[in-house]
Formats: C-alpha cells, structure tokens, sequence
C-alpha cells in the first residue's frame, strides 16, 4: 500500500494541466550542514549558498500554504534544519498553523529540540553507517555515538514522534546494511529505509525484520515518463535561499529553479510550474517512481488507509 492512493486526483490534475495546490512542503531552515557526506548531492550548492531561511519570508509563505489548504511541512535540506537559530519557531508557527510536522535530520543536534518532540509527527535520523569508523569516512565527522544517544533518548518519551532511520548505501557502507538494521531494532525505531545513492541506482533492497519494518525506493525517473513529475507537482519545495524549486532532487539546480518566493505567492508558483517544461534527461533517480508504480496499481481502486498520509 502506499500514500498516493489518497491523492488520485490530485495527481490528475496536474497530469492535466489543472489547477492543483501543494499537499505538503519540503523546507530547508538552513543550507548550513556540520556534516560532509561523501555522497550529499547537494554539498556544491550548500558551500556556495550558506544561509539561513529568513523568518519574513518563512511566514510569507506559511501564511499562503495554509490558506491554499496545505497538509504538512517535513522540514529537511537542504543543509542540517536544526542548523538555523530560527528552527523552534518555525515549527511551532505551523504547528499553531494546524499542520503536521516532519523533521529529516542528521542528528547530530536532536537536543535543539528537547522539550519540543511533541510538536513533530515523524523524525527521520540520517545515519548511513554502522561503526563510528565507517561513519567517520562518509559523514565526515565523528558523531556517531552521539546521534546514537540522541536517538535513544528521543524513543524513550512516553509523548515521541515516530521514529526512523535513513541509511544511505554506497560502496563504502554497503556491507553494514545488516548492521544497521539491527542497530535499529536494539534502539527500537519503527523503521529503516535503505536507499542507495544517485551513483547506486541499480542497487535495490527489500525484505523484512521481526522488529522494524525494511524500506528501500529509488529506480530510474523514466521508467513511468511524466508520472513521478506530476506526483512532485504535490509537493512545495522551498529552499533557505528563499528559492522554490520543481522537486526536491533538483533542490539547487538552476534549471529547475521555479523562482524566489519574495516574488511571487505559493499560488503563482502553482501555475509557474504547470507551463514549466523540465528536462528530466538530467535526472538520476527520483524517489516519486515508486509512488507512480502505486498509483498506476491502485488508480481506481478507492482509497487506504495509511499513516502520515499528508506527507509525500
């Protein structure tokens, strides 16, 4: 099952060229990263960009997502969100807002966050190695015991959010993928979703395990042509830089700029993006094929229920 089945239609419309606002928002708080992973498809960007996103135009465009219905906001990067001194305040701005809130972080810094757990649905851990050794050559530093021990300490919470960890494989991790997993069961997070880098496309994992559940996605773009662009076109995408961009893997890429948000309102780029013509022959993989091949299964079909459906 999957959680494009509750938005048909929606993806209808922009397969049609309709007018169809953003379920939910990907917002980068800072591109400021105290990580150098080896693999980040966004470093370049980042280094050349380090900023963090102003509250004014955070509340600009709080203030028309929420009036054009959106759901939900993952803060991620981007670089590291906890980075940004604005961070606590954003999240409680759209909490106050009626909005579900995710956080994709790498950390590094959870205890930013003590005392404000409740506020988040889900909190996702970047942690894409299994020994402080491993996890010094691709993250670049060394903190592994310390995310370790942040985690731990947010799944002891009796009011927590849901809690997983995103591992990263690449030749250099790939063989802790057992690891990892057990790793995730001693903490007790509720999943794993192994995913390989743009350079691993071709590698694909599934399976399963007694405590957590096993995810893994990414496939070539094409493999369902405009689909997985037309199921992107669901999801807002706003950068530190104040820059909306047309989906998240091409955060930072000029030719999938959309445009600053202190020009136009979240409304214009719902149109700007409808006569945008992308050339997805730049693109690698794309976590959105996997909601296509769903969609193509379940277009009909009625709807499911799933968990978090507001977040794509």
């Amino acid at each position: 099952m999957n959680k494009i089945t509750f938005y048909l239609d929606e993806v209808e419309n922009v397969l049609n060229k309709n007018h169809q606002s953003p379920i939910c928002a990907e917002v980068d708080p800072s591109n400021y990263c105290n990580n150098r992973c080896s693999f980040c498809c966004f470093s370049d960007f980042i280094n050349a960009n380090q900023e963090h996103l102003s509250m004014e135009l955070y509340t600009k465009f709080l203030k028309e997502f929420v009036s054009l219905g959106g759901k939900a906001i993952t803060f991620t990067g981007g670089g590291e969100p906890l980075m940004s001194p604005y961070f606590i305040k954003m999240a409680q701005m759209a909490k106050n807002r009626k909005l579900s809130i995710g956080l994709v972080t790498n950390g590094t810094l959870l205890n930013r966050i003590e005392g404000f757990e409740s506020l988040f649905r889900f909190i996702r851990i970047s942690l894409n190695a299994a020994t402080p050794e491993v996890y010094q050559e691709i993250h670049g530093t060394d903190f592994f015991h310390k995310v370790i021990r942040n985690i731990a300490t947010i799944l002891k919470l009796k009011d927590r959010p849901h809690v997983g960890i995103s591992f990263v494989t690449c030749e250099k991790n790939k063989h802790q993928i057992n690891d990892i997993v057990t790793i995730g069961e001693n903490l007790g997070v509720e999943y794993v979703h192994i995913k390989p880098d743009i350079h691993n496309e071709n590698l694909e994992l599934d399976g399963a395990s007694e405590g957590i559940k096993i995810t893994s996605s990414l496939k070539l773009s094409s493999r369902f042509g405009k689909l997985p662009c037309a199921i992107a076109g669901l999801v807002f995408i706003l950068n530190a830089t104040g820059d909306v961009y047309y989906c998240c893997v091409q955060r930072g890429n000029p030719d999938f700029r959309l445009g600053k948000i202190n020009n136009f309102c979240v409304s214009d780029f719902v149109r700007i993006r409808e006569k945008f013509t992308p050339d997805i022959s730049q693109c690698t993989t794309c976590r959105y094929t996997t909601y296509a091949e769903h969609y193509e299964k379940y277009k009909g079909n009625g709807y499911i229920f799933l968990r978090h459906k507001e977040f794509l």
